[in-house]
């Protein structure tokens, strides 16, 4: 009974490392099958990343803008009242 059970816990633990080789030898084999495409993936992560950097700097820059205009503006609907 005793050989028996090591005999199946033998062949389970050879089952085990066998489909370890197996799927771990897949595995190598698929990473470097999309690796070149998640290098691309990350290039344009970086790039978009870049580019919403610069979009966000302008928009800054434009409600600066915005707010020196109503500012001026306020200062002529001012300077008119007063002139009427």
């Amino acid at each position: 009974m005793i050989i028996m059970s090591t005999q199946k816990s033998l062949s389970i633990l050879l089952l085990i490392v066998g489909l370890m080789i197996g799927g771990g030898g897949g595995y190598f084999i698929v990473s470097s099958t999309f690796q070149p495409k998640i290098e691309e993936y990350e290039a344009q992560v970086i790039h978009l990343t870049s580019e919403v950097s610069s979009l966000n700097s302008t928009v800054a820059e434009l409600e600066t803008e915005n707010s020196n205009y109503e500012t001026q503006i306020s200062t002529y609907e001012t300077q008119i009242s007063t002139l009427e």
